[in-house]
């Protein structure tokens, strides 16, 4: 069934159950880029089958997240920033639940949820983390390859993000293009890119040193990870097989990881 302003996806975006949320007109803005992308249109459609909704955050945090603790589980629910109540920023919105929906589907398709907190050390985490993180960017630029076929278009690559999505994509055999080799080949050759991306602030430290934290905060003996330029290697299969410690207060160091761990799953899709 085609989307619209009343999608039950979409219901706690609306203003009539979210003050500040988005009028009908807003909604039928954020449908017609879902729309524009039968790659977004088609994981939006199995996220919501499977009772998911979109809701804004209380925090300037954008986030995917299945609640185990509860019987059943879930709802699956993607979070948008607070501050996209203010903004209103559709595009913006659209950009945020595609890759969310990456998360979604990496969650859902690991046996007990992708939980990196519960992964055997931070190096492991991290690997895993920037892993899945490469994911979600790969799949944002398909969308947008989608989206940009017609106006209004979008760009939402950051410094190097494209050139890394890019150099997987161009490994690719002219008859080996579709969505799923497409979004397995941007992967690998962004992983490395995830981990070290900052954003605005280079004191940060990227995607590695967040879910080396983030193990840190759940797992003994705790403290903090310092901010470290690194390099992931995978194999021929794109396993992660390598990390490699390039600078930082870690100092230069190698771990080899058992593929088995660093294994790479191939994209799949819900829908």
């Amino acid at each position: 069934m085609p989307f619209s302003p009343s999608s039950p996806v979409f219901e706690l975006l609306r203003a009539e159950t979210t003050e500040g949320g988005l009028s009908d007109g807003q909604l039928r803005d954020l449908v017609a880029y879902v729309e524009r992308s039968p790659i977004l249109e088609r994981r939006l459609t199995g996220f919501e089958r499977v009772g998911g909704r979109i809701v804004y955050n209380t925090d300037e945090v954008n986030c995917y997240w299945l609640d185990r603790s509860t019987e059943p589980p879930g709802p699956p629910t993607i979070y948008l920033a607070a501050s996209f109540l203010e903004t209103a920023d559709i595009a913006g919105m659209v950009q945020i639940v595609a890759h969310e929906l990456s998360h979604f589907e990496t969650d859902a398709g690991t046996a007990g949820g992708f939980n990196p907190n519960a992964m055997v050390n931070k190096d492991v985490a991290a690997a895993a983390g920037c892993r899945d993180e490469a994911r979600a960017y790969a799949l944002e630029y398909l969308v947008q390859q989608e989206i940009n076929r017609t106006q209004p278009r979008v760009d939402w690559m950051a410094r190097g993000q494209e050139a890394a999505i890019r150099s997987g994509l161009d490994t690719l055999p002219a008859d080996e293009h579709d969505e799923i080799r497409r979004l397995d080949a941007a992967t690998r050759t962004t992983i490395a890119w995830a981990a070290n991306w900052t954003g605005a602030d280079p004191k940060a430290g990227g995607y590695f040193q967040f879910y080396q934290n983030e193990w840190l905060r759940t797992n003994p003996p705790g403290g903090t990870a310092a901010a470290s330029k690194v390099e992931l290697v995978c194999d021929a299969s794109g396993n992660i097989v390598k990390l490699e410690y390039v600078a930082g207060a870690e100092g230069a160091r190698i771990v080899i990881l058992d593929p088995a761990v660093g294994g790479f799953t191939p994209g799949t899709r819900l829908a």
